[in-house]
Formats: C-alpha cells, sequence, structure tokens
C-alpha cells in the first residue's frame, strides 16, 4: 500500500471512531398562527374608521363672492375622524360707503359643531358619530367587529365605485372633483374629504384656489371653545344603540349621515 493511500485509511478510521457529537441548535417550537386584532380600541381609534382620511389632514383655501357684493376668502382644514374647522374674512359693502367685515369660525369634531356667527350668537350642535362613540365600547366583542367590518367594507365599495365610475371628473385648484349640477346649484366635490371645491348657486359662488395635503395641524385646530350654549334637544330622537344594531347588520344607510359631510357657507 502506497503511503499516501495508508495515510488516508488511517484517518477515515479515526474519524469514524469518534463518538457523535450532540448538535448545538435549540430544539425550536413552531408557533401557531398569529392573529392581529386590528379593531378599534378606543373611541379615536372608532372615529377613525368611520370617517379614514389615509392621505392625513387637508387644507384647502377659497375665494368666496355672496350676495350684496360680499367677497372674501375662507380656509377649511380637515383631518380624520370627521373633524373640521373653518374660518372666513368676508368684506360687505354698506349703504354709507363704508366696508363692513365679518370674521366667523366653526369647528367641528366627532361629538359636537360650534358655529360662531357673525352676530355673535355662538352655539354648539351635538352631533350623532359622538353618541355612537360613546356606546360602541358597551357591546360585546363580536358585535363591535361586525360593526366595524361593514365599515370598512361600506368605504372599499365607495372607493371601487368612484374607481369604476368616476362620473363628470374635472379639476379644480389642481385637485379631481365630481362635477354634478342640481336644484340650481353647481357643486365640485372632492369625494375622499367630502369637501366641494367649488359651489356655485344664485347667493354664493365659492371656489377653492389652494389644496394641500398631509399639512401639520396645531394643537386646538379642532378643539370647540367652552362657553357655547349646547342645543340639548338636537339628538333627542337618535338612538345609538339602534344605530349600531343597523350597522352591525349591514345596513349602512344611516352611514352618511352619520359623518357630516357638509360645508358651512359663510352666512
Amino acid at each position: 500500500m502506497k503511503a499516501r493511500q495508508a495515510l488516508v485509511l488511517v484517518a477515515t478510521m479515526a474519524a469514524c471512531a469518534q463518538a457523535p457529537t450532540e448538535s448545538s441548535e435549540p430544539d425550536l417550537e413552531v408557533p401557531d398562527a398569529v392573529v392581529i386584532d386590528d379593531y378599534p380600541v378606543d373611541a379615536e381609534a372608532l372615529y377613525a374608521e368611520f370617517a379614514p382620511l389615509p392621505s392625513g389632514p387637508v387644507a384647502v383655501d377659497y375665494d368666496v363672492k355672496g350676495p350684496g357684493g360680499m367677497k372674501g376668502t375662507m380656509n377649511v382644514v380637515v383631518a380624520e375622524g370627521s373633524r373640521r374647522a373653518e374660518a372666513w374674512t368676508l368684506q360687505m359693502p354698506m349703504p354709507d360707503g363704508e366696508t363692513m367685515t365679518i370674521d366667523g369660525r366653526a369647528v367641528q369634531s366627532p361629538s359636537v359643531s360650534w358655529t360662531d356667527a357673525a352676530e355673535g350668537s355662538a352655539q354648539a350642535v351635538p352631533l350623532p358619530l359622538g353618541r355612537i362613540g360613546a356606546a360602541f365600547f358597551e357591546l360585546d366583542v363580536d358585535t363591535q367587529h361586525a360593526v366595524v367590518d361593514h365599515v370598512r367594507t361600506w368605504h372599499r365599495e365607495v372607493a371601487r365605485g368612484r374607481d369604476a365610475h368616476p362620473g363628470a371628473v374635472d379639476t379644480v385648484a389642481g385637485q379631481s372633483c365630481l362635477r354634478t349640477q342640481t336644484a340650481g346649484q353647481v357643486l365640485c366635490v372632492w369625494e375622499a374629504t367630502g369637501l366641494p371645491l367649488e359651489y356655485r348657486s344664485e347667493a354664493f359662488v365659492v371656489v377653492a384656489t389652494s389644496v394641500r395635503v398631509g399639512v401639520n395641524v396645531e394643537d386646538g385646530t379642532f378643539a370647540v371653545p367652552p362657553g357655547a350654549p349646547l342645543r340639548a334637544d338636537a339628538l333627542q330622537t337618535f338612538d345609538e344603540a339602534a344605530s349600531l344594531s343597523k350597522l352591525a347588520s349591514g345596513n349602512l344607510a344611516e352611514l352618511p349621515s352619520l359623518l357630516q359631510p357638509r360645508l358651512r357657507l359663510p352666512g
């Protein structure tokens, strides 16, 4: 036997004679599938489900023309959860040749809408979405999930419908909007936010001049000032338990009315 072959044979036999070593790899247990619970855990998260705004807060500036030579500007900021803040400054020509300046504000949160009227008679009106938020977490978990699932489905179907049937799409201030005309009013609505970018009637012309998406919102933007009288009778006929029951069953007919998608015009 040649020397090289003998060395290989000895090395092979020595290797075979060694005791097998135990693996140092730990025994790993494969966990069961992880279920992610992405349902709302508080009222703020619930409001965001009802009124989402995936692009983040939005600010729109408008030029306003009204009766009697009124003209001015308006700014609107909206955020998820059906939050809205409006501010306007208008000039009104007076018979004596002077010009009266009219400043006004309006704020909407999920639970209340507040308007500072030109005459100073500010008032707050309770809104149904706040009542929904207060009652939702008293439901059993399965009913909560049913409500949220149907609301999410509604938003998906609305978005799918817009894509499939866009209608008369126009552009105002660089933003696409759906143009409609009914009862002497012309509207071009930015459907994702509910904001009209153009509104024309016999009394008012309101046209967006600037649209900004993903803006930073200052603290207090959607805070309702304290002290305004609350119209306690505004929700006497609203039954939040019945409304939630309808939503849980898939009856979403009243969902748009819960979101209050109206733009108040300066009065």
